[in-house]
């Protein structure tokens, strides 16, 4: 009799062994696979400046009524590596008191972007990592608050482009800033992180030594072979490894 209470015993104990073991694999199955309201935030950053894309996606089968207080959507804090704040996006802005609402429909997702020049008192911030904190300021039933993180780079401040931006017209992508060299062109190339779609073309520059303007355009057609995110390089010579970065 006492081998046979051992042995039930035994058994028993394995049992809810296995049990135990299951119930926290589901657990865990459960959490990957769970259908909720994801708030994500990707740090696109260039010479003189850094574009936050804020993206709500409602990866639930409900529809979902998000509420603000105002009309700030969200807020954005900048921290550096030691956790000191270096922008914060409701500093010195002013806000619609008004209830604003959002609704997202199953699947349905909403984007935003803000832009920050690295600049910190009118000062430019250090070259190095920093962290950014998205917190959405609406509340929606059945939806926690909202938050996302990324990490970036501010890099070194470019001493041959700036002001550098592009605008997409009549299937040409523009491009303009100023250029501060002692050649007489400068080069450009386009890739989107896989493949070289456009290999150091030349530009021509009008005045040498001092800030100067400049214009080129590049045709769509020659982008069509990526759907990824181009980025343009500016270079002070065509054999220059340096470079001013953007994403277009």
């Amino acid at each position: 009799m006492k081998k046979l209470v051992i042995l039930f015993s035994f058994l028993l104990l394995c049992g809810c062994g296995q049990s135990s073991e299951k119930d926290q694999a589901e657990e865990v199955s459960g959490n990957l696979d769970k259908k909720e309201v994801h708030l994500t935030v990707d740090a696109r950053e260039n010479s003189e400046n850094v574009e936050f894309v804020i993206s709500l996606l409602n990866n639930t089968e409900e529809e979902k009524d998000f509420e603000f207080r105002s009309g700030q959507k969200y807020e954005i804090i900048v921290r550096d590596t030691t956790g000191k704040e270096v922008y914060r996006y409701s500093k010195d802005r002013m806000f619609t008191q008004a209830l604003q609402y959002v609704k997202l429909a199953p699947g349905e997702s909403r984007e935003w972007k803000e832009i920050w020049n690295y600049q910190l008192d009118g000062k430019r911030v250090d070259a190095g990592e920093y962290n950014v904190t998205v917190t959405l300021k609406g509340q929606a039933e059945g939806v926690k608050t909202l938050f996302a993180k990324e990490t970036f780079q501010v890099p070194q401040e470019n001493q041959t482009f700036r002001g550098v931006k592009s605008t997409t017209i009549n299937g040409f992508i523009d491009v303009s800033g100023e250029v501060l060299t002692k050649e007489d062109s400068f080069y450009y190339s386009v890739d989107d992180g896989h493949q070289l779609l456009v290999d150091k073309e030349e530009v021509g520059v009008d005045v040498k030594n001092k800030w100067t303007p400049f214009t080129f355009s590049i045709q769509n057609e020659t982008l069509k072979s990526s759907d990824g995110i181009k980025t343009l390089q500016l270079f002070k010579k065509k054999e220059a490894e340096e470079s001013y970065e953007m994403k277009i």
